[in-house]
């Protein structure tokens, strides 16, 4: 059986648009994405998918839930198969529990998901009620839909309770759902006298209860019919207690609170259901409050794991009669058992009048809080300042504000920030006392906390000693002990933890300490999460150290990690390598640059800088014997000993490779200010590297990258990259470049998509799991170079969002090839270093790019002659100019932005003439497809396709060898020629024929010529022949045929590529529809439709060839 831990791990883990659209395309929709359902007969897409809850629903068949739920019923998979499909995925290692389960615990386990597969179908049945056409029905939408916006009701799937009961025990009879089930979750009551049965749920808006991994666990439902005495006494109910619901530990909204609560380090605690959806409405997820019962430690339990802050707004109720109203007073309770709970607590409270007071006028977050911006208005004080506020008032003699100035101190000491407790004496000094009084009171409480124990709590702050006494464990010779009911002492071990970090980590959070035993002896002890959630792995962990020994159970290890976790320092963790916006430093997988030196991580990870704690995974220990771990972070490590500067190493790159030198040094000084740039411009180019095999380009890419890190190994391939792991990295480096290789026409929408979204910022999906934040693409933040043998012209946009450069030949001068090697070892070197000094000029770059851009760019379109490049390529390659431009003053360069100038022409026009020319290619097949379909190209006598194992090339030495047979197009181009010159006189070309020739010649699918027999077509589209006499004096007919030079393409590609088939059936004008107008025969050549690109623009069409 697979392990609770593991289970929460992988469920936590899952991003349930990645799991999904590995089987079935999405688009995205608003917020969401959809797709066809793949669970019913589906032509228009119904299935809905939601990043945020990390669940999907059609809306027809009403198939739904998680992304376990999703490989079930698609995949056919077992619950076990589900889980270890998504460990597999997600690099998560399934743990299964070792303990034989018993036969009782079985039988409970059996009965919990029957439970939970019935509260499913319930939760169905209410949210079918809410949309059906009833009157009732309709009265519970207009109720719901004036409470919540309606897309909102759908997400957290608001449903209806039927006033009739028969139709909620029909529709479980139906669904076969056991009655038994039901009864014993307490949405069906039994007549005690009758014996008869009756929905517990009636006339009510019902709100599903989630635990925290998104499953229906119970309901809590509001009354909105007519009687007078259930809307005065049963207004709100909820589910009963059952084996998956427990009010006193359920958190109402945790499912939906806990990825924002990690993203915003808060809870907003509110009384009831109804205030934690008036917030989630308004986009304050992470709202929650507890159901039918007063906060208790196990709410609080819940919170932890997720983050130590909650910010409560109490209701607010009338006083009548007592110091304050039931909201506050309860908040005064619950904020302090919170504080001693290890939370940091603040409390926002609703502004209330003596006349509101007067009038008895109650208001909740529900009713007060109608916009987010009254929220925000809304004082957040510490809990401490909020209590003085309350109680010192209320003080009528000296020995009450002695009693309550104790009370206070004995919460300010909790406070682990110094900063914030000075602030919170100050502040409560406004209202009663003086410092000197303070500190006393302060120091009486650490003093109070110290009694009863002995020298053993030397070390120890007065915080660490109160969890310690809130937990019951005793410190003593080294060893912790605890006493039982009679007061005995009862020993658990015989060593202590002294916490030294937690590392904060969504899959692998790692706890260091330091281990001491009875003997004094002194470990360093690295624990992973997982290792202290059993008593087993745990002694397992402690024993293999050496003398260290644990002797106690399960509940006193619970106690322990309760007063480890409140008192350990977190680290950071640095999940994005590269530049550190907030903390204004540049992270490596090493260490950080910062403020002109390198700071190395020390064995755990850990870095040091500005009073914050970092940590950086890589190359901690703790994967120091994990090879599979970091591959590519691992790369991405500071090096710095190349002695030459900045200019220098420059200068060694434009020596090998010439001008594209140039282009490449002002594309990675771009990336150095990637966001930057991108901020002002809201995209950023790729770098395309295009040649052929040998040509320099990967080595070229190598040499950029080194101004980052060593790129020792060859880089990625594109077609081995999945795309999730795409968006992974690029959105894990920010400002440095990342190279892929072995780029090629042939790879899936997909992956050609997300390289066209990568200069808008987005690819398309994402993994950061957990994250939460409702975001459905993954933002890069890194530049891109791609590298290949093929242009990637297959889609214009994809070619107009690259900086092109082509490499032409694999041959190279002594020259160029002493410069290469000098290169090489450079770049073994690594060139770290000179980039961190260029990125100490950002605030001047933030300052002058978007002016100088407007300015160079205005500068350059009159140096383009007549030519109109479009207008992304022209700022792709204006973007480069621009940096030179704002740099060239500040750093050394080994070439003038004059001279960058006329090169970034150069680059402009060739890129705007290789566009142009797989514009004119692609028009051309697309009318070639046209003419064969209506007849007018015919196989055999314009094309043939012959199937082939080899090809050679006339007047060739080199034989194309293909690893199977493949499909060979034979083109007469001296026949298709005579077509294209035939052209009526107002469909004249853009473009000569011999340019056309010459386009497709040097097309990637064009593999040579070869002198080809074709059949010769009579003007009736027959083929002619010839009449001859035969020996016996008979009459023969034969076919003419000619045999011109052929053009030869890769078919296949051909096909891939232009989206043509030129070996279907072309369509008779017999055979067309009889309704059909039937165009006349001498309008059969004219041009496509709008619809498709067209060989032949009328003579006022000025859109480009």
């Amino acid at each position: 059986m697979i392990n609770e831990s593991c289970k929460r791990r992988i469920i936590d883990a899952v991003d349930i648009q990645d799991v999904i659209s590995e089987f079935i395309p999405l688009r995205r929709e608003g917020a969401n994405l959809v797709g066809l359902c793949p669970f019913h007969q589906d032509s228009r897409p119904s299935l809905k998918v939601n990043p945020r809850l990390n669940r999907y629903k059609c809306f027809v068949c009403d198939a739904g839930g998680d992304a376990v739920e999703f490989l079930m019923q698609h995949q056919h998979m077992t619950f076990p198969e589900a889980m270890e499909w998504l460990g597999n995925r997600y690099h998560i290692e399934v743990k299964h529990d070792r303990k034989e389960r018993t036969d009782e615990e079985r039988a409970i386990d059996r009965k919990r998901e029957a439970m939970l597969v019935a509260l499913s179908v319930v939760q169905k049945f209410f949210v079918e009620q809410l949309r059906s056409d009833t009157a009732e029905a309709a009265a519970a939408r207009e109720y719901a839909y004036s409470r919540w916006p309606e897309d909102f009701c759908t997400e957290v799937g608001i449903g209806y309770a039927p006033k009739d009961s028969q139709v909620f025990l029909e529709y479980m009879r139906r669904s076969a759902v056991p009655e038994d089930v039901l009864i014993d979750l307490g949405v069906i009551g039994v007549n005690s006298e009758s014996g008869s049965k009756y929905a517990q749920f009636r006339e009510r808006i019902t709100i599903p209860i989630l635990n925290r991994w998104g499953k229906v666990i119970g309901f809590t439902a509001r009354y909105i019919g007519s009687n007078p005495e259930i809307m005065q006494s049963r207004k709100y109910i909820n589910s009963s207690k059952s084996l998956v619901y427990h009010k006193d530990s359920t958190v109402f909204g945790i499912f939906a609170a806990k990825s924002q609560a990690r993203t915003s380090n808060h809870f907003i605690m509110v009384e009831g259901a109804a205030d934690v959806l008036r917030l989630q409405s308004l986009g304050l997820t992470e709202a929650v409050a507890p159901l039918g019962t007063a906060l208790t430690e196990k709410h609080l339990e819940q919170l932890r794991s997720t983050c130590k802050t909650i910010r409560f707004i109490p209701d607010s109720d009338p006083p009548k009669g007592k110091p304050h109203g039931a909201g506050v007073l309860a908040v005064i309770k619950n904020g302090e058992m919170a504080m001693r709970c290890g939370f940091d607590v603040y409390v926002k409270e609703i502004p209330r009048t003596p006349q509101d007071d007067a009038n008895e006028i109650k208001m909740d977050a529900d009713s007060y809080i109608t916009l987010k911006e009254i929220y925000a208005q809304l004082e957040s004080v510490p809990f401490p300042v909020w209590l003085a506020q309350k109680r010192f008032p209320l003080a009528s003699s000296a020995d009450e504000k002695i009693s309550i100035m104790q009370d206070l101190a004995s919460l300010l000491i909790l406070i682990e920030d110094e900063d914030m407790r000075d602030y919170c004496i100050d502040q409560i000094i406004k209202i009663y006392g003086k410092k000197k009084q303070w500190t006393e009171a302060m120091k009486r409480a650490g003093r109070r906390i110290k009694e009863d124990v002995d020298e053993d709590y030397s070390g120890f702050t007065p915080k660490e000693i109160a969890i310690m006494r809130k937990c019951g464990i005793i410190v003593k010779d080294n060893k912790y002990y605890s006493t039982d009911k009679d007061g005995n002492l009862v020993r658990w071990s015989n060593f202590i933890l002294r916490p030294v970090f937690h590392i904060r980590h969504k899959e692998n959070a790692i706890r260091v300490f330091r281990i001491i035993n009875e003997y004094g002896h002194e470990d360093a002890l690295e624990l992973q999460q997982k290792t202290l959630a059993t008593v087993g792995a745990f002694q397992t962990a402690i024993e293999s150290l050496g003398a260290f020994n644990w002797l106690a159970k399960q509940d006193q290890l619970n106690k322990l990690k309760e007063y480890l976790y409140a008192i350990t320092e977190s680290a950071e963790e640095i999940a994005i390598l590269g530049w550190q916006k907030k903390e204004d430093f540049f992270a490596f997988a090493n260490g950080i640059h910062a403020n002109g030196q390198f700071i190395p991580i020390d064995e755990h990870g850990i870095v040091r800088y500005g009073g914050k704690t970092f940590y950086l995974a890589p190359f901690s220990k703790m994967y120091e014997d994990d090879d599979g771990a970091f591959q590519f972070e691992r790369v991405f490590r500071y090096t710095h000993g190349y002695e030459g500067t900045f200019s220098d190493f420059a200068a060694e790159i434009i020596a090998a490779y010439g001008d594209k030198g140039k282009v490449g040094i002002a594309w990675i000084l771009s990336n150095m200010f990637r966001d930057i740039i991108f901020n002002e411009t809201t995209w950023f180019p790729m770098l395309n590297l295009y040649g052929i095999k040998g040509s320099g380009k990967t080595a070229f890419a190598r040499a950029l990258a080194s101004f980052f890190y060593v790129l020792e190994n060859d880089p990625p391939k594109l077609r081995n990259t999945s795309v999730p792991a795409m968006s992974y990295i690029l959105s894990h480096i920010r400002n440095a470049p990342y190279i892929l290789d072995e780029y090629t026409n042939l790879l899936d929408d997909r992956c050609i998509d997300s390289l066209k979204g990568i200069w808008g910022g987005t690819i398309n999906t994402k993994m950061d799991m957990t994250s939460g934040r409702g975001i459905t693409t993954t933002p890069v933040y890194a530049g891109v170079a791609i590298c290949g043998q093929h242009k990637p012209d297959v889609d214009p946009a994809l070619f107009s969002r690259v900086i092109y450069l082509y490499f032409a030949s694999p041959k190279f001068s002594p020259e160029q090839t002493m410069a290469y090697k000098k290169l090489k070892r450079s770049v073994k070197l690594g060139t770290a270093h000179l980039s961190m000094e260029i990125m100490r000029h950002r605030e001047h770059f933030a300052k002058n790019f978007s002016t100088l851009f407007e300015i160079t760019k205005e500068e350059i379109i009159p140096k383009l002659g007549e030519e109109k490049p479009e207008e992304r390529l022209l700022d792709d390659w204006v973007m480069l100019l621009t940096t030179v431009r704002v740099l060239e003053t500040l750093i050394n360069l080994p070439f003038s932005y004059a001279d960058f100038f006329e090169v970034v022409v150069k680059g402009i026009l060739l890129q705007q003439k290789e566009m142009d020319k797989s514009s004119e290619t692609s028009t051309f097949w697309s009318w070639l497809n046209s003419m064969h379909m209506v007849g007018k190209i015919a196989s055999g006598t314009h094309f043939v396709i012959n199937y082939r194992s080899s090809f050679r090339s006339k007047n060739s030495d080199n034989t194309h060898v293909f690893e199977r047979t493949k499909p060979l197009l034979f083109l007469n181009w001296a026949g298709i020629n005579g077509m294209l010159n035939q052209a009526p006189q107002g469909n004249k070309m853009k473009m000569d024929a011999s340019m056309l020739e010459n386009y497709l010649t040097s097309s990637p699918y064009y593999l040579g010529e070869k002198q080809q027999r074709y059949t010769v077509l009579m003007s009736n589209g027959q083929p002619d022949y010839t009449i001859s006499t035969s020996t016996f004096g008979g009459t023969v007919r034969e076919e003419k045929v000619v045999r011109p030079i052929a053009m030869v393409f890769d078919y296949e590609l051909l096909k891939e590529q232009c989206n043509i088939d030129l070996e279907t059936v072309r369509v008779k004008a017999d055979e067309q529809d009889p309704d059909e107008d039937i165009e006349p025969e001498d309008e059969a050549s004219a041009p496509p439709t709008a619809q498709q690109p067209t060989l032949f623009p009328s003579e006022d069409d000025d859109a480009p060839f």
